[in-house]
């Protein structure tokens, strides 16, 4: 657990349609590896609202905190080595989420109100890495000037490399596309991971996959 930022998924099974709801419980919108400044968790759901969705009454962040999670959760996912081994963690769906939320809600997450709520959680980087890769599958000018105002060398050295920490951090072999539209992730990074790679990989199926090899 020390090099996670949740706790294994609980499973509810649901006898009457046959299916199995599956609820991650996390505690931190980073991830495990991560050494930067962290948020606190208290002051980031202070302001929570309450929407009305299909007749259910759910708290949820309001729109702008939204994006900010909604960028750290895809940057862990395409950059997390035991993800891009174990599934389809970089899906089209990702960058739909991304481009939709700001594009229904461009009043209130405005450029200076991202740009100042990402500067004061230092994650500038990080924003861009992911405003990028969105506009790589949506040709939009309102994104195209978020990804310039979010622009940095930074940002930009994170863009042809996976791995959520300096020490895991590889280059990427082949270009977006191809990691977009390929169904075995792994088959695209299995030659570059070490030793010490396939350990952490073990460890976190046994935790939070059940699976031992």
């Amino acid at each position: 657990m020390a090099y996670s930022h949740q706790t294994p998924s609980y499973t509810k099974q649901c006898e009457i349609i046959n299916i199995n709801i599956i609820i991650d419980l996390n505690y931190d919108i980073f991830w495990g590896e991560y050494t930067g400044k962290r948020i606190d968790i208290d002051e980031f759901l202070s302001d929570t609202i309450v929407m009305d969705i299909y007749g259910v009454r759910v708290k949820t962040l309001p729109p702008l905190k939204a994006m900010v999670q909604l960028i750290l959760h895809h940057y862990k996912d395409m950059n997390s080595i035991f993800l891009l081994a174990t599934r389809k963690s970089i899906k089209y769906d990702m960058f739909k989420d991304v481009y939709y939320l700001l594009k229904n809600n461009l009043d209130t997450i405005t450029l200076d109100k991202l740009y100042a709520m990402s500067s004061r959680y230092e994650i500038i980087p990080y924003v861009f890495y992911i405003l990028y890769h969105t506009g790589q599958v949506f040709d939009d000018e309102i994104l195209r000037q978020y990804i310039e105002a979010f622009k940095t060398p930074e940002g930009e050295a994170l863009l042809d490399y996976y791995g959520l920490c300096v020490k895991e951090q590889k280059k990427w072999k082949c270009d977006f596309k191809t990691r977009l539209e390929a169904e075995n992730l792994y088959d695209l990074i299995k030659d570059d991971l070490t030793e010490k790679d396939k350990e952490k990989i073990a460890i976190n199926k046994r935790v939070f996959l059940g699976v031992s090899e």
